[in-house]
């Protein structure tokens, strides 16, 4: 059963970014606006984009999570997901020499997805930087 393409705008509105449905998959992005991000010195918006997928599959919803994060925010951000019940699947690095050094954290969740764009929302606005619309 695919994200309805009306869903999927809601679930963007909570998040506070853009939807787009694709593949009966819903993907949400919030760019981070407080990110002058280079990638071996080249300018890079893209590094700076939260991602979040919404997928239904055999009457359950997955949802994953790419989350963009300065290394100082990393803990506090991760103590907020668990929390509120979402699973933290990996902390790492995606990229070399880049500047400020940037850290992705991915999350999971089978649950609503208006319940985890919610939680994950609120999450999002405990960061002290700049998205575009993210709401609690």
């Amino acid at each position: 059963m695919p994200i309805p393409a009306d869903l999927c705008a809601e679930l963007a509105d909570i998040l506070g970014g853009s939807g787009q449905t694709k593949n009966g998959i819903c993907t949400v992005e919030i760019p981070r606006t407080d990110l002058s991000v280079t990638i071996n010195g080249v300018p890079s918006k893209a590094a700076s984009i939260h991602s979040v997928t919404f997928e239904r599959t055999n009457g359950r919803a997955l949802m994953t999570g790419d989350l963009v994060l300065l290394q100082d925010e990393v803990p506090n951000f991760v103590l907020q997901l668990l929390n509120r019940g979402i699973i933290v699947s990996a902390v790492h690095n995606h990229w070399i020499l880049d500047d400020p050094h940037l850290i992705y954290v991915h999350v999971q969740s089978t649950a609503d997805p208006r319940s985890f764009a919610t939680r994950l929302a609120e999450v999002l606005a405990t960061l002290n930087c700049a998205t575009d619309n993210v709401t609690t």
